[in-house]
This record gives C-alpha cells, sequence and structure tokens, in this order.
C-alpha cells in the first residue's frame, strides 16, 4: 500500500522551493557567463591572437605603456620589425606573420 501511494506520489509535480533573488541572479550570471566564453572560444579558434583568450585577462593595473606593450607582443603585432628596418637590419618594416 504505502509503496502504490509513493509511485501515485511521484507522479504529482513537486512544490518548488522558493529561491533568493540573489541566488537567481548569481544562477543567470554563472549561465550567461559560461555561455559568452564558449561563443567567444569558437569565434576566436584560428585567429592570432587566441592565445589572449586562453590565457585569461591581463592584469589590469599595470601602466598603459606596460600593457599596450604586453598586448602587441602577444598577438605578434609589435613594432621590432619597424624598428630593425630602420637600422637596416630588416629589408622590410613590415609584420612577418
Amino acid at each position: 500500500m504505502a509503496d502504490r501511494l509513493a509511485k501515485q506520489g511521484t507522479a504529482h509535480s513537486q512544490p518548488k522551493q522558493p529561491s533568493t533573488l540573489h541566488s537567481t541572479k548569481s544562477q543567470k550570471k554563472s549561465a550567461v557567463e559560461t555561455w559568452n566564453c564558449q561563443r567567444l572560444q569558437r569565434l576566436f579558434l584560428g585567429k592570432n591572437w587566441e592565445s589572449l583568450v586562453s590565457r585569461g585577462p591581463f592584469v589590469h593595473n599595470l601602466p598603459r605603456a606596460v600593457s599596450v606593450a604586453a598586448f602587441r607582443m602577444c598577438t605578434g603585432h609589435d613594432y621590432l620589425a619597424a624598428h630593425l628596418h630602420c637600422i637596416n637590419v630588416l629589408p622590410s618594416p613590415e609584420c612577418q606573420l
């Protein structure tokens, strides 16, 4: 008898536990961030700056000159070729990528 009643009870919809606004917001935010990261990784696949995505964010409290230099070095678009062309080491100032 108890098994039959328990089986019937599983067929009914269970009452939902109320969730707080904070927990709902954090669940939604986490889901959106996960979805967006996956979408961006698909878009960035095969790009020459793909390494920026996989390494994580840069440190934001660096001076601007250091941040720009780090970004250019990571993407491979630094001004080393232009400098080497000025001192007649390279035949062209073009980026070698």
